[in-house]
């Protein structure tokens, strides 16, 4: 029998992103340590990361849809933008009053 030494190392983490890949490595039967010990072999054996490290590019249109998507939900946050179904639904209950 071989038994294998290790080794402590703490890290800091958001615990909302702990929680998320704790939960997404837990689909491959993987604890957090057990996850990182894979990444830390995969990146010795590809010599560095083991997946490509870059922000995705977006076409343009997908981040003016975005950038329209946020400037949708900060004009309802702060009141200054109705729902366009609105003004009917209030004509319509109108009706009744």
């Amino acid at each position: 029998m071989i038994i294998l030494k290790s080794s402590n190392y703490n890290i800091r983490l958001n615990p909302a992103i702990k929680a998320k890949a704790e939960e997404t490595f837990a689909q491959f039967g993987l604890n957090l340590s057990e996850a990182i010990n894979v990444f830390l072999h995969m990146s010795i054996k590809y010599c560095g990361f083991p997946f490509d490290i870059r922000e995705p590019k977006l076409k343009s249109e997908t981040l003016l849809a975005i950038q329209e998507t946020e400037q949708i939900l900060e004009e309802y946050a702060e009141g200054s933008r109705i729902p366009s179904h609105l003004p009917m639904r209030m004509k319509c209950l109108r009706q009744w009053i």
